[in-house]
C-alpha cells in the first residue's frame, strides 16, 4: 500500500477512500463538475458503477494495481 495524492491516481489503481470503501479506478474525470480543484474517480464494471469526487490534493491509499479493462 502506498499513499498518493488524488491527482496522481491513474486508471487501473485500486484505492481505499477515507470512508474505508475500496474501488477500482476505471476512469478519472478531471475538472469534475467544472471545478479545477476536483477529480471524479469512476468504477464502471459489469458488477457495479460507483463514482467519488475528491479534492486534487486529497491523500488516498493505493491498495494495488489492477489491469484496466477495455470496454
Amino acid at each position: 500500500m502506498t499513499m498518493k495524492r488524488a491527482v496522481d491516481v491513474v486508471p487501473g489503481d485500486r484505492v481505499r477512500l477515507a470512508s474505508g470503501r475500496e474501488m477500482n479506478i476505471t476512469r478519472i474525470e478531471r475538472d469534475f463538475l467544472g471545478r479545477d480543484d476536483l477529480v471524479g474517480f469512476v468504477e464502471d464494471t459489469h458488477q457495479r458503477w460507483f463514482a467519488q469526487a475528491l479534492l486534487v490534493t486529497a491523500d488516498v491509499i493505493t491498495v494495488s494495481q489492477v489491469a484496466p479493462r477495455n470496454r
